[in-house]
């Protein structure tokens, strides 16, 4: 359901917030809504480590995740309180009107757009087959407190935003082409080598492989949210955004599937190769940065060399 909720909200959310941000103000406006957004993270996301701890030294971790739910519910309201005074930008009704066959054949009739939602299959495919049990790996398998989790996750959030300003850089420097596949690429080096990761090496590792992990994710956040508006028309924009959302959420969806699969027929099964030992979760991992390798060659190769025109605004 928080999928759905999620992709119903996404594709119309993206386009809007592109059309009520000036150009001229994007940029700045963005680093200074995430600095923002990340002390608010930091301060909440350590409280709540702290509670889960608290609960947990209780023998009650079901409490401590009751109090985040409740939070939660709390932020949300305020979220969409917010939401409802901002002034809505002018918007330019199309002429004619939409169908839903236009919204599942138009987006496939550019040859362009179609490579943009095969990447966000491969993409998807990649990022959620393992995604889910990073948490689950450092909890039940590495046995770390949440607190430990929690606080290497606002490191990770740290260097997103300083280093975000990089990537936009390079990309206006290269292309956003080139700004996707590195990034992409940096994150399946960082999946592949949490097979590594071990109770005796999780507190270097941890940390080292989150710190690059939040200086690719700060690449992959723009790159991939701007790449789809250099193929899509901005006339029925939306439709080509949530499509390509729609598929992208069915693959991630199936790929998590497998993953669990994976997870399930492999649980109690050790591989030993040399002086360390691979279990069900570490091979999903190395699994996920095979596949995001492969997403980073699909740019350099079917997108960043084609001859297409790229459709722009």
């Amino acid at each position: 359901m928080a999928h759905s909720l999620s992709s119903f909200i996404a594709p119309a959310a993206s386009n809007w917030i592109v059309d009520l941000t000036p150009s001229t103000m994007r940029g700045n406006y963005f680093s200074r809504k995430d600095a923002i957004s990340l002390a608010d993270v930091t301060i909440i996301t350590l409280g709540m480590g702290r509670i889960l701890d608290f609960f947990k030294g209780q023998n009650n971790e079901y409490g401590g995740f009751l109090v985040i739910a409740i939070t939660v519910m709390i932020l949300a309201i305020v979220n969409g309180i917010l939401l409802s005074i901002i002034k809505e930008p002018s918007i330019k009704q199309n002429s004619e009107s939409i169908r839903i066959k236009d919204v599942l054949v138009t987006p496939l009739q550019s040859v362009g757009f179609q490579k943009v939602i095969i990447l966000f299959v491969i993409w998807n495919i990649g990022l959620q087959i393992a995604g889910p049990f990073f948490s689950v790996y450092m909890v039940t398998g590495l046995k770390l407190e949440y607190t430990y989790i929690m606080a290497i996750g606002v490191l990770a959030s740290l260097v997103r935003v300083f280093v975000t300003p990089f990537w936009g850089r390079l990309a206006n420097k290269k292309s956003w082409f080139f700004s996707t596949k590195m990034s992409i690429g940096l994150l399946s080096m960082v999946h592949f080598l949490w097979i590594f990761v071990v109770p005796t090496t999780a507190r270097f590792l941890i940390p080292v492989l989150q710190v690059v992990s939040g200086m690719a994710w700060a690449g992959i956040g723009i790159s991939l949210f701007n790449i789809q508006f250099l193929f899509a028309k901005r006339e029925g924009r939306t439709m080509y955004l949530g499509l390509n959302a729609a598929i992208g959420g069915i693959a991630g969806f199936t790929s998590t599937w497998i993953g669990s699969k994976i997870v399930g027929s492999l649980e109690g099964q050790n591989y030993s190769f040399g002086w360390f030992h691979i279990g069900n979760m570490q091979i999903v991992f190395a699994l996920s940065g095979i596949i995001l390798f492969f997403c980073a060659l699909f740019v350099k190769f079917y997108i960043e060399k084609a001859n297409d025109p790229i459709e722009v605004e």
